[in-house]
């Protein structure tokens, strides 16, 4: 008869504890609040993902609304990294894509604002002296300031000549196009004497052009 009183009381004892237990685990967490907007017109981004991380963590993250507002609940107190991405839009600056954020306990802190810009994009065609199109050719947007950017666009063009570069970080970029043709094992090709000889590769010269692209804005190019 004892024994049933004593696996009572022995429950009714570990129920303080545990509330003890979640009540500190709540205390050691807080907030992160904030917004997404579009760097020169302020404007909010919809449904952007935000993603905050701590070392090479995945992370956790959430989408903004319709406001470009976003919160992250629950948060163990410390230093983070966040960041927002959204397609169609690139960071401000590539070296200051992730920034810091504190988390205190129990204190949302100050709102931050993460600023996206918009990206560009270039098209264009490739053929060779005949006016064909040339399938495959290699498209390489290379930034004139590696300091501020060192990310380098590819892209290549498709079965009608044409290729079409996005994602672009607004700046000046050198632009490069190469080409040659595959094939398991080389054809010798006969010509008539009065065209010029070689492979159709050489038909194609490099294009070392400088160009600007603003946010938002696309131009085209043709070879």
């Amino acid at each position: 008869m004892r024994f049933p009183i004593l696996l009572v009381t022995f429950l009714l004892s570990g129920s303080p504890l545990h509330a003890a237990q979640s009540v500190g685990a709540t205390d050691k967490t807080g907030e992160i609040r904030g917004s997404v907007t579009e760097a020169v017109s302020h404007a909010p981004i919809h449904k952007a993902l935000v993603i905050l991380r701590k070392g090479e963590d995945a992370g956790i993250g959430t989408y903004t609304d319709a406001e470009g507002r976003f919160i992250l609940h629950e948060i163990n107190a410390g230093t983070y990294l966040i960041s927002a991405e959204h397609s169609g839009f690139v960071a401000t600056d590539a070296k200051t894509q992730w920034q810091s954020v504190t988390v205190n306990t129990g204190d949302a802190g100050e709102p931050i604002t993460l600023k996206l810009n918009r990206a560009g994009a270039i098209s264009g065609h490739i053929g060779d002296t005949d006016g064909e199109p040339l399938v495959g050719a290699n498209v390489r947007l290379q930034p004139l300031n590696p300091k501020k950017s060192q990310i380098v666009v590819y892209a290549s063009s498709d079965d009608r000549g044409n290729y079409r570069a996005y994602h672009i970080r607004p700046g000046k970029y050198k632009m490069s196009v190469t080409y040659s043709r595959r094939r398991d094992a080389p054809v010798k090709i006969q010509q008539e004497k009065d065209k010029i000889k070689g492979h159709i590769s050489r038909c194609l010269r490099n294009h070392l052009l400088p160009r600007h692209f603003g946010p938002g804005t696309s131009s085209h190019y043709s070879g």
